[in-house]
């Protein structure tokens, strides 16, 4: 398919129209201003894959007031799909049968990843357990030897109530592209502008990938942990129920 030309045209054409530099837009976006440039040079395979192309793009033409939709039915149009994970299997396997002496050290490779992969898609997809069927741990108290002990009063514990589920809340103070994934399925994707508030929950485990995370702050399992990172990067990071830091 012909390379479009539509879209770093129309980007481009946007921003100088509006009197804005590259590095104006970077601040205002929370986006690396070599990525912006890339955009506007149509140079996808620099911004780390289809995903965060699309992200940055929306975001992108959000701040210039320009519709990302056409952009994006146009990126999709030109969009190549991925490379397929074991390119060369066939040709590996049909070898089995040659008759050369020694073990297909490929063959053995490729029957590994694949049991690691089946491996990891179960845990994913298996359901969790009902935290009403546990059990409470059973406690026996040893019977007083003398009246002197029974008359004695054991101090009392309590025991640390066990998190349920994992919460994450995000407070934007500035466009971010934002992707959540709960318990291994996609519960939200896209671009929320400033002052917006999200929450989303999981049982197990959620992940979360922010396009500009220095505008967006966390409060996870009611713990304020601040603003996400400073850094400028593409940030990811997975919470679980026991989660209090961003370490």
């Amino acid at each position: 398919m012909a390379r479009l030309s539509t879209i770093g045209e129309a980007l481009r054409s946007a921003r100088e129209a509006q009197g804005k530099s590259l590095d104006e837009a970077a601040g205002a976006t929370r986006i690396r201003s070599s990525y912006l440039e890339a955009l506007e040079q149509e140079q996808f395979g620099e911004l780390g894959g289809s995903v965060y192309a699309k992200g940055f793009l929306r975001s992108y033409a959000g701040y210039l007031g320009v519709d990302p939709a056409p952009l994006l039915e146009a990126y999709r149009a030109q969009e190549r799909p991925d490379a397929p994970l074991f390119e060369h299997a066939p040709r590996a396997i049909g070898g089995l049968g040659t008759g050369r002496r020694g073990p297909n050290w490929l063959a053995v490779a490729i029957v590994c990843v694949s049991i690691i992969l089946l491996v990891s898609l179960w845990g994913l997809l298996r359901p969790a357990p009902d935290p009403a069927d546990a059990q409470p741990p059973f406690v026996s108290a040893p019977a007083p030897t003398t009246a002197g002990a029974a008359a004695r009063t054991a101090p009392s514990t309590t025991a640390r109530a066990t998190p349920s589920g994992v919460t994450v809340t995000l407070r934007f103070t500035a466009a971010s592209w934002t992707r959540v994934t709960a318990d291994g399925r996609i519960s939200f994707e896209g671009t929320p502008g400033a002052n917006e508030r999200r929450t989303f929950r999981a049982k197990r485990s959620l992940d979360l990938i922010l396009g500009a995370p220095a505008g967006v702050r966390l409060t996870v399992n009611g713990r304020d942990l601040g603003v996400a990172d400073r850094s400028g990067n593409i940030w990811r990071h997975s919470f679980t129920p026991g989660t209090r830091s961003l370490g």
